[in-house]
């Protein structure tokens, strides 16, 4: 063939050839958009599962802060815990002259020598946090504030809190999360506190003298509380010991309560018999009292002869004239005595009262006191001289060996005696037996010798001026000299003083997320 005719068909073969340019790049174009749909799809879901993991990062940190503001809260219930029993609203008013039990509390806990904070600076502290503000935990921890608090009253219940917490506040400046702001309600389980009531507690220090608690081999088996935190060095109070020679002295948590603690009782209620003679003779009244030496009681404290007075106010009563004197071997309550029904710390109680003028027994002379009915209380206006074979308890008065049966503090001496003008008051704790019983004395002072049998001066608890010599009692006995017994819940609430510790938190429970402003 030709060449001619050769070109000639390979132009035609070419010409009958398919053209496949426009099927590519429509095929790129269709490969193109799929990239495109599934990298979007793809960053849609990187930005969801972002928005989620930070959702869930500012859910943590709103929880961490929220738990963090409730731990602060906590502390602050425990530092002054009548908050923990008192509304909210009532924190608001508290004030540095206020007379409402929080600013007396508070008042007394700034007086203690344990306090850290001045009274202004914990007012402050409070007020702030009460009044809705937000606080910071410091830190960049994030803020808190309280939205409401309900307390739980003064006896076991539930305080509840309400709290708003937030991350990451707004003006951090730290380019991170915006706030998140969580909101809880908290319940917190308050009790009363049942822990020891001390076994000695000083108003001062009076160390100096030969029978001070922690020479002469004296040991207390309990605590120890001074409140004279100006003259006491850390040095006294290494003296305290306990029998096995440990460290027991140590600073009072609250300032010494004062007379005005005393309780205020109603002569008028006390039968002439439990007021009136002597033990030895208890038939022979006293014929003719000697006219009231003490200021008029006030008003809402009664009036006439005594009547409703706490005796803690009174003066010149060193060798009173009235009252009945112990002098010899007796049970209490007689035959015949009448008992009286109060309500201490919310429950009715059976209570023999007596007016005593003082307490003088020596030789084999023994108070028994026995509380299988009752309560016994002597408010005494004198000295106390404890000779013979002692004061104990006894709930078989047939059993001349009996011996704290009960419990002590079932048997109270509260003394009014007052402080002339060379000597205080006094408490000689001698004999073979121990007191066994609560004591509350604020103006005494007093002193333990011939402690037989290791006994003890006193098995309970006593709150006094001072220990030391009194007169030939000094406390020169190698004995424990006082066995500490007695709770809190045991005492009634009006000699309990402001600012002691009288409640204890248990951990919160039933933490219940809530919606915003709810």
């Amino acid at each position: 063939m030709n060449t001619r005719y050769k070109l000639a068909l390979f132009y035609l073969n070419h010409l009958r050839k398919p053209k496949n340019k426009g099927m590519t790049i429509v095929f790129a174009m269709a490969v193109g958009v799929v990239m495109a749909l599934a990298a979007g799809t793809m960053l849609i879901g990187s930005q969801a599962k972002q928005s989620q993991v930070s959702a869930e990062n500012a859910k943590a940190q709103g929880s961490a802060v929220a738990d963090a503001a409730v731990n602060r809260v906590i502390y602050l219930l425990q530092k002054h815990e009548i908050l923990a029993q008192n509304d909210l609203s009532a924190w608001k008013n508290i004030s540095e002259t206020g007379t409402d039990p929080i600013s007396e509390d508070l008042k007394a806990f700034s007086e203690s020598c344990n306090s850290q904070q001045s009274l202004t600076d914990i007012i402050t502290e409070i007020k702030n946090v009460a009044g809705g503000n937000w606080q910071d935990l410091g830190n960049n921890q994030g803020q808190y504030k309280i939205m409401d608090y309900q307390g739980s009253g003064t006896t076991r219940g539930l305080g509840t809190l309400k709290i708003q917490a937030k991350a990451n506040p707004v003006n951090n400046n730290k380019g991170e999360l915006k706030e998140s702001i969580a909101q809880l309600q908290i319940q917190i389980p308050v009790k009363p506190k049942t822990g020891d009531i001390p076994g000695l507690w000083l108003k001062e220090k009076d160390l100096s003298k030969s029978g001070k608690v922690g020479q002469n081999n004296n040991r207390v088996d309990g605590d120890v509380w001074i409140s004279d935190c100006t003259n006491v060095s850390k040095t006294d109070l290494a003296t305290i010991l306990d029998p096995s020679g440990q460290q027991v002295g140590s600073y009072a948590p609250v300032p010494f309560p004062d007379s005005s603690k005393l309780p205020v009782y109603d002569e008028a209620t006390i039968p002439t018999a439990q007021k009136s003679g002597s033990t030895s003779n208890p038939s022979t009244p006293d014929p003719d009292p000697s006219p009231d030496p003490s200021p008029d009681p006030g008003p809402g404290k009664g009036k006439g002869k005594n009547k409703g007075k706490s005796f803690g106010s009174m003066s010149g009563l060193s060798t009173p004239s009235t009252g009945l004197i112990i002098d010899s071997d007796v049970t209490l309550p007689r035959p015949g005595d009448t008992s009286t029904t109060k309500t201490i710390n919310g429950k009715s109680v059976t209570v023999y009262e007596y007016l005593v003028n003082k307490i003088d027994m020596s030789g084999n002379e023994k108070l028994k006191i026995n509380t299988t009915n009752g309560q016994v209380i002597l408010y005494v206006l004198g000295d106390i001289t404890k000779g013979g074979q002692g004061i104990y308890h006894c709930d078989d008065p047939s059993d001349s060996n009996c011996q704290g049966v009960g419990k002590t503090t079932d048997f109270q001496i509260y003394g009014y005696g007052t402080q002339s003008t060379s000597n205080p008051p006094e408490i000689c704790l001698n004999g073979n037996k121990p007191i066994e019983g609560f004591i509350f004395a604020p103006t005494y002072t007093a002193g333990a010798a011939g402690t037989g049998g290791g006994a003890g001066a006193i098995k309970g608890s006593a709150w006094l001026k001072s220990w030391n010599e009194v007169n030939g009692c000094g406390s020169n006995t190698s004995n424990t000299v006082v066995t500490q017994t007695g709770q809190w819940t045991d005492l009634m609430d009006q000699i309990k003083p402001n600012g002691l510790q009288k409640i204890q938190l248990e951990a919160p429970s039933n933490y219940t997320p809530q919606e915003l402003g709810s």
